[in-house]
């Protein structure tokens, strides 16, 4: 089938479904349709932190992250009023801990992923702003850095709207649309849109949607919170940092403010059964507001008297703690479970679902995060116990250092 000649529809405005409709568009495939139940970014990409670092802890996910990278920076010359941060990432530990890290270095190597060990002294001397407890090392990505979700998810929506895309928002999807068992299109509540190819982006949704159509996909969601402080003259020079021996992360933000993020480990995961269901019904507490308060005691300098912008989301994960990506058994296309990477991940995911679609398969082999790796025992398990974040990552099917 010819690229002119493919009609795809993408479910989800958020970041993986925008890229993968820019990317479609770039490869000069004339039919795309992005449907959203509400409005460009209004799920988990709008509440995303952004941070953005190569130093995975997979070989595909190395690889697939590399890619990403490259694309932020191209994204940064194609798309108007959009610029990547390149203030590279540090990723803190405890020093214990380091050595784990250390056997991940050829497989940097191998995908030439920066990989900086320092020092806590080494570290508050480079960035003066940062003050650090004893017993810590960093592990630095100079290629690191962050994205603006409020910058990119505007700026992408428009270059594929230029490129021919129609987006169309507060369109819900209600099913899909089948013929001969393959998927031909959707069923949303303002009637049928028919389609070559169907590419599911919807985060932990897809798993309610999917499940209506005999697919049983082992995702999880855990609530994030982010916070965004007052702006700072002058504006303190970091990295965006990783901070896990602290329970949170923090980059710079717009005019001077800095963005802090938390988790929140002993909460129950987030039920979305309801397909209804909004991230606005999520709320933040004063216990979570103390602990990012915590993370913030990092930059001594910068008020944390009133928080400018708060915002609460969820992170995705699969089984094993690795996304999926690929092709369901009805010729769906899936991309979620990107754990506590989605933004990082979407350039590289929609760039790699662009060359499946239009070639038959993608530059990087990503077996790895197809969606029938999980065989019905495991999946079934995994969906019917119910765990807190904490108790997922102890999880007895994961067995990977899962971070960032």
């Amino acid at each position: 089938m010819g690229d002119d000649a493919v009609k795809v529809l993408i479910i989800g405005a958020g970041a993986v479904g925008l890229c993968t409709a820019y990317r479609l568009a770039q490869r000069q495939v004339a039919d795309i349709t992005v449907v959203e139940r509400d409005q460009v970014g209004a799920g988990a990409s709008g509440r995303a932190a952004g941070i953005i670092t190569g130093q995975l802890w997979s070989p595909t996910g190395v690889a697939v992250r590399a890619l990403s990278i490259t694309g932020f920076r191209q994204f940064s010359d194609e798309l108007h009023g959009y610029r990547f941060g390149d203030v590279g990432c540090l990723n803190l530990f405890e020093t214990e801990a380091v050595e784990k890290r250390r056997r991940l270095y050829p497989l940097y190597d191998q995908h030439g992923v920066h990989h900086e060990e320092l020092s806590v002294t080494q570290i508050e001397r480079r960035w003066p702003a940062v003050h650090l407890r004893p017993g810590l090392m960093g592990l630095f990505d100079k290629d690191g850095g962050y994205s603006e979700p409020d910058r990119m998810l505007p700026a992408l929506a428009s270059a594929c709207r230029a490129l021919g895309v129609d987006v169309r928002e507060s369109c819900p999807v209600t099913g899909l649309r089948h013929r001969g068992g393959d998927t031909r299109g959707v069923e949303t509540e303002g009637g049928p849109i028919e389609a070559d190819v169907v590419v599911c982006t919807t985060h932990v949704w897809s798993r309610t949607l999917l499940q209506q159509h005999g697919h049983q996909v082992p995702i999880k969601a855990f609530r994030h919170q982010r916070f965004l402080t007052a702006p700072s003259d002058p504006a303190p020079e970091l990295p965006a940092i990783n901070a896990h021996p602290y329970g949170g992360y923090m980059r710079p933000a717009e005019k001077g403010a800095v963005l802090v993020g938390v988790e929140t480990p002993e909460v129950g995961e987030v039920g979305v059964d309801d397909p209804a269901f909004h991230m606005d019904e999520l709320n933040i507490d004063d216990t979570v507001r103390g602990t990012a308060r915590q993370v913030l005691e990092l930059l001594p300098g910068v008020s944390d008297e009133t928080w400018a912008d708060e915002r609460v989301g969820a992170l995705c994960f699969s089984a094993d703690g690795e996304p999926v990506l690929g092709r369901l058994a009805d010729g769906t296309f899936i991309a979620t479970a990107f754990h506590s990477g989605g933004f990082a991940y979407s350039p590289a995911a929609g760039q790699l679902l662009a060359e499946w679609i239009t070639t038959g398969a993608p530059s990087v082999d990503v077996t790895a995060f197809a969606p029938d790796r999980f065989d019905r025992l495991t999946t079934v398990e995994f969906l019917t116990r119910s765990m807190t974040h904490t108790q997922y990552n102890s999880y007895s099917a994961i067995g990977a250092p899962r971070k960032f």
